[in-house]
């Protein structure tokens, strides 16, 4: 009797275990889940930092199908268009000017707050997307000394004018409070015809 009490004893100690290693494997499973999901969430913001800014670049200014009516709009992403339009063709004021944010550089708010601040809210339930986009500067693009000249055959004028941007992209998800945060560095031609991610 003794012996089957033990067994018994023994038997339940091994079933608690067991669930207790089952439950923490599914945590940690699911951790990994949201982790991958906010690391997604961020290098599709990245991607959409380029077109953003190729479309205003081509066009000479934010396209107005981002262009939300109002702060409470939530169908479209930008609010006020002119803070990210400043940063983008890096008026004067805006070129290389930290985020008035004053700890990460990354505004966590709908974008209300005064001052040159280019970030937007991107919202995917779940998720929320901060995209915050800082005109760096701009350097001439380098290319073969004949294309510099007017006439050749390699179609003539100068190779360009090349704008480097700082994307800072932050992917927060409440209900698990996982943040994910990509930042990369684009190099665009000032006519927006391209955009590369150089770092």
């Amino acid at each position: 009797m003794l012996t089957i009490l033990l067994l018994m004893a023994i038997l339940t100690i091994i079933g608690m275990g067991t669930l207790t290693v089952t439950s923490l494997e599914n945590r940690i499973a699911g951790n990994e889940r949201a982790a991958e999901s906010g690391l997604n969430a961020a290098e599709s913001c990245l991607a959409a930092s380029a077109q953003i800014i190729q479309e205003t670049l081509k066009n000479g200014g934010i396209p107005s199908s981002l262009i939300k009516s109002s702060a409470t709009d939530t169908t479209k992403p930008v609010y006020p268009a002119a803070n990210l339009e400043s940063e983008i063709f890096g008026y004067t004021g805006y070129t290389n000017v930290p985020d008035n944010d004053t700890n990460d550089g990354m505004t966590t708010t709908a974008n209300t707050s005064s001052g040159p601040d280019g970030s937007i809210r991107l919202g995917i339930p779940p998720t929320d997307i901060y995209l915050d986009i800082d005109h760096l500067y701009v350097k001439q693009k380098t290319g073969q000394s004949l294309a510099f000249g007017e006439g050749y055959s390699t179609g003539g004028g100068a190779a360009g004018t090349e704008v480097i941007y700082q994307v800072d992209c932050l992917a927060t998800d409440p209900t698990v409070g996982n943040q994910s945060r990509l930042v990369g560095v684009y190099s665009c031609v000032a006519t927006g015809e391209s955009c590369q991610r150089r770092l």
